[in-house]
C-alpha cells in the first residue's frame, strides 16, 4: 500500500511538473497575428488634441504595446507614447495643435509577441473651429 502511494504521488507530481512546462511550450506564436487599427482612419484631420485610438482585439489574450510618434516613425522627432495595456483602446491627451502623428499597436503574449501593425497617421488642425 505504501509503495502504491509513493508511486501515486510521482505520478501526479510529474504530470503537475509537465502540465507546467508545456505550458510555456504551446503558448500561442503572436508572431503570425496582426492587430486590425478602427479609429481614427488614416490621415485624418482631427479638430481636437484629446484623440482615442481603437483597434480590435486578436483572437487570443493579449496585452497590447500603443505607440504614438511625431511626427512618423521613421523620421522620429519624439515619441509621445510607449505604453502597454490590456484593452482595446487609449486616449492620448494634450496634443499639439498643427502636428501631425502616427500610431500603431502590436499584441503581447506570455512567450511573444505580434509585429507592430501597418502605422496609421493624423493630424490635429492648427485652429479650434469659430476660434480662427
Amino acid at each position: 500500500m505504501k509503495n502504491r502511494f509513493i508511486m501515486l504521488m510521482g505520478l501526479l507530481a510529474g504530470l503537475i511538473i509537465a502540465s507546467a512546462s508545456c505550458e510555456a511550450i504551446f503558448d500561442d506564436d503572436y508572431s503570425s497575428y496582426s492587430v486590425k487599427l478602427a479609429a481614427p482612419a488614416d490621415s485624418i484631420l482631427l479638430a481636437d488634441t484629446l484623440v482615442e485610438l481603437r483597434w480590435t482585439p486578436i483572437t487570443q489574450p493579449a496585452d497590447y504595446q500603443v505607440q504614438v510618434a511625431l511626427p512618423k516613425f521613421d523620421s522620429l522627432t519624439k515619441l509621445i507614447k510607449d505604453t502597454i495595456i490590456s484593452g482595446s483602446n487609449i486616449r492620448i491627451t494634450a496634443l499639439e495643435r498643427g502636428k501631425k502623428y502616427q500610431w500603431r499597436v502590436r499584441a503581447i503574449g506570455k512567450n511573444t509577441v505580434s509585429p507592430y501593425c501597418v502605422p496609421r497617421m493624423f493630424f490635429i488642425q492648427n485652429a479650434i473651429p469659430g476660434e480662427e
